[in-house]
């Protein structure tokens, strides 16, 4: 028996599918926020429809129970022991980072393919050997005696073999935990 709905759901399932299918291709725009342009196809290359997608990174936060003074000069110590060096720095602000980094298999002592998934082939995660371009920024917000720790990281993957290949990377939260763990080791020892 066909009811009313029948159709209604159909399409519902197909579109989630859709959606589904185009978001698992890891196909994502350079900077946050930026709609990007997606063309499915059917079977025949028939160009079906278009679908903008938004990519949103919000960041890893945390509360620490310390001025936000503090916190930020603690950060500036976690970035060098990290070794992410510093491209920007506003302490008025309170933000610091890199906006262009440009890394091979590990940054410091954390590898690349337990940071970033950028895809992969035949069981290798492309972070491995591909060329990652990154921006990592943290800020610090807060007064008092409560500081709220943001780390964004905005990533893509492009294989040194083949210049334009550029693929969309997400961040594991390795990264940003190692921040996190490093400026708590530091408060701690205040």
């Amino acid at each position: 028996m066909t009811t009313p709905f029948a159709g209604i759901f159909a399409r519902a399932i197909v579109t989630v599918l859709a959606i589904g299918t185009v978001t698992a291709c890891g196909t994502a725009p350079a900077i946050p926020g930026t709609p990007t342009r997606v063309l499915p196809t059917g079977s025949t290359g028939q160009q079906r429809g278009v679908l903008e997608m938004t990519v949103r990174n919000d960041g890893q936060a945390v509360t620490l129970p310390a001025p936000a003074a503090d916190v930020y000069a603690a950060l500036e110590g976690a970035y060098a022991d990290l070794q992410i060096p510093l491209t920007r720095k506003d302490a008025a602000a309170r933000v610091l980072g890199n906006d262009g980094l440009k890394m091979r298999r590990q940054l410091g002592k954390i590898e690349l393919r337990k940071a970033f998934d950028c895809g992969g082939t035949a069981g290798m995660p492309n972070s491995e050997t591909y060329q990652i371009f990154a921006t990592i920024v943290s800020s610090v917000e807060g007064d008092g005696g409560n500081t709220v720790l943001t780390t964004v990281i905005d990533a893509s993957g492009e294989n040194p073999s083949y210049p334009g290949s550029g693929v969309r990377c997400s961040s594991s939260g390795s990264i940003e935990a190692a921040i996190i763990k490093e400026v708590r080791a530091r408060l701690n020892s205040r």
